[in-house]
């Protein structure tokens, strides 16, 4: 799944989709993670909290430049 060359230190030079929120959230933290939980908005609302089961996903987008907990 991965490519040589996509990331520079700590960022990704291109676009690179994850599977899951988890997936991602335990690259970033080097361990498990339940990503829904993980990602946070700025104001701290989690990931879990605006788009889990829901069937309007497009939510997803405020968390492209989230930060981690």
């Amino acid at each position: 799944m991965g490519k040589i060359g996509i990331l520079d230190g700590n960022r990704f030079l291109v676009d690179f989709p994850f599977a899951t929120p988890s997936a991602v959230a335990e690259l970033v933290s080097g361990s498990p993670q339940n990503g829904w939980k993980y990602w946070s908005r700025k104001d701290g609302v989690k990931l879990d909290d605006v788009c889990r089961n829901k069937k309007d996903i497009s939510k997803r987008r405020d968390f492209v430049n989230a930060k981690p907990k």
